[in-house]
């Protein structure tokens, strides 16, 4: 699992995020094999993310070994495929996108 800026851990690196270049995610192959269609590029430290409230700077982007029964949620969702979501330890909502 990776951490963004410090917080826990929360997400895996198939999962795309919105910056104002577009779609990232931290292994864009993996997240266009889920996503056919969705042009993806590397999310790195520097990128920003788009939130609810106001951009967020990705200053660090860390793997971390998490416990075998952490708790997984993929959420699919009708329309265009993306939501808003909190991830423990932040402040903002981040637009993402899933399968």
């Amino acid at each position: 699992l990776y951490a963004l800026n410090g917080s826990p851990a929360f997400v895996t690196d198939d999962h795309p995020f919105m910056t104002p270049a577009g779609w990232k995610a931290i292994t864009p192959v993996a997240a266009e094999k889920p996503n056919p269609g969705l042009v993806v590029g590397a999310l790195a430290a520097g990128d920003i993310l788009v939130t609810d409230a106001a951009e967020l700077p990705v200053r660090a982007l860390e793997a971390r070994s998490a416990p075998a029964d952490t708790q997984l949620y993929n959420v699919t969702v009708s329309g265009n495929r993306t939501f808003m979501v909190r991830p423990a330890g932040m402040d903002a909502f981040l637009l993402v996108h899933n399968k």
